[in-house]
């Protein structure tokens, strides 16, 4: 699984312009609808974790407008395409070089279903969080395993598919990682716009798209 994530950083690293063309407008829209669930208050300090090109930076910075946004991801091809201004850095999202119990917000869009340890992934956002700190992300599920049936196919991780969890497992996991009130508050038709083959493979396997607040 490790290689699989290697393969998909360098793939972004290559790929990087047309994801900031055609995938980073679609994202910012459900990006932006999501940043209205969390609740208002003092945020010091904003995480998005999987920030790719920073195309929701500048929907953070205006929910948030005091808040410093920190911006990290696995492929530095993608962040040299950010024209946000904001820090950022290359980071794994299971070791993140981030004080423990110094962020306010943890925002992570689409990303964790790359992440082969997402439980690791979700123990390191929970590490990170202060005290009532919140974690809002959107990501993708399924309702059968993927690997089970299919095993580890590169393909399958590259449509999205293939590292995505079984949702009652998913929520699971971030629960265990310490957030007890965790809920699905939304869901999004992430792949509407993809290919017939890949539409028919989250049929298959009862793929969904879901926000969640923890």
């Amino acid at each position: 699984m490790a290689a699989n994530s290697h393969l998909l950083t360098d793939r972004y690293n290559r790929e990087a312009d047309a994801y900031r063309d055609l995938w980073a407008p679609i994202l910012r829209i459900a990006g932006s609808r999501f940043l209205q669930e969390i609740p208002s208050g003092t945020v010091n300090r904003v995480l998005d974790l999987g920030t790719g090109v920073g195309g929701l930076v500048p929907d953070i910075q205006q929910r948030f407008p005091e808040a410093r946004i920190l911006g990290v991801d696995r492929s530095a091809g993608m962040l040299a395409l950010s024209t946000s201004g904001h820090p950022r850095a290359v980071m794994d999202a299971t070791k993140l070089a981030i004080s423990s119990e110094s962020v306010d917000v943890v925002l992570s869009i689409f990303m964790l279903f790359h992440v082969p340890d997402y439980a690791a992934a979700v123990r390191e956002i929970a590490r990170v969080l202060k005290p009532g700190g919140r974690l809002q992300l959107a990501d993708i599920v399924t309702q059968k395993s993927v690997q089970a049936v299919c095993g580890i196919v590169p393909q399958l991780w590259a449509d999205c598919i293939g590292g995505a969890a079984v949702e009652e497992e998913y929520l699971d996991a971030i629960r265990k990682a310490g957030f007890s009130d965790t809920r699905v508050v939304d869901r999004v038709d992430y792949f509407s716009k993809s290919p017939e083959s890949t539409r028919r493979l989250t049929e298959t396997f009862g793929a969904k798209s879901v926000v969640i607040a923890a």
